[in-house]
């Protein structure tokens, strides 16, 4: 006999699942349901779960906070952090024509605040997103590398490269031995010749880069000529220092 009408989902025409008709055909028939057979949709009322926004978000990594995400929006402009707002508004819109941002300023002065932000406002466009706090991306680098199976530094590696934006918040911050420098020095530079997006936050000079790390890699963040590069500094004194119950930026 013919199932009714009413037995089909009307958004993907599959079976309902609990309805009395399929019920009792489930166990009329002989052999066992498949599940592609039945509707999956979220029930009338329920919240839509996005499965591409949930992993996106899982894989971004992105810090959490008792006071809420980081916005451009909630960002607190003050004298000397001007032009770092202005630049990481155009880098957000995700076709800037800059491929890599440095922000440069000592702590407190709102970096990872607007790195946190173009992170978000990527993710907001679907975008594949990955940050990290450079010590712990060289923490998990060393577990990798540790590993007796071969190819586990390779695969954290690629994670990292396989982003559309990568952003790595507080360069300098870890102890530089010559292999920290050896795999930071790769991984920048090799987003930096192929037209790889990526945002960095730092508070070391041009000479600090090139003393701690490689004179290859201070070329490369402080580019002024290809157009690759767009480095911004945050003069901002540091939010912390504030004494009128200003919310802080690190």
């Amino acid at each position: 006999m013919p199932l009714p009408d009413d037995v089909h989902c009307p958004t993907c025409q599959k079976w309902k699942r609990d309805h009395p008709a399929v019920v009792a055909t489930m166990k009329a028939r002989k052999i066992p349901p498949m599940e592609t057979w039945f509707c999956k949709c979220p029930p009338d009322g329920a919240p839509v779960v996005d499965e591409r926004a949930t992993q996106l978000l899982r894989y971004a990594n992105l810090p959490e906070h008792p006071d809420g995400p980081k916005t451009l929006e909630n960002f607190t402009p003050r004298r000397g952090t001007e032009d770092a707002q202005a630049v990481s508004r155009e880098y957000a819109e995700v076709e800037a024509s800059f491929r890599v941002l440095v922000l440069i300023g000592q702590a407190g002065t709102g970096k990872s605040h607007l790195l946190e932000a173009i992170a978000r406002s990527w993710l907001a466009r679907r975008q594949v997103v990955k940050y990290e706090y450079v010590p712990q991306l060289l923490e998990h680098f060393r577990h990798a590398y540790d590993d007796e199976a071969g190819m586990a530094f390779l695969d954290v590696y690629d994670r990292y490269q396989a982003a559309d934006l990568l952003v790595l918040d507080d360069l300098g911050a870890e102890v530089v031995t010559k292999w920290v420098a050896e795999k930071v020095t790769t991984l920048l530079d090799e987003r930096y010749r192929n037209g790889r997006y990526l945002a960095i936050g730092t508070n070391l000079t041009r000479e600090d880069v090139a003393e701690a790390y490689h004179e290859r890699l201070a070329s490369r963040l402080w580019d002024v000529s290809s157009g690759t590069v767009r480095t911004v500094y945050l003069r901002a004194t540091d939010y912390r220092a504030l004494g009128d119950g200003r919310r802080r930026q690190p």
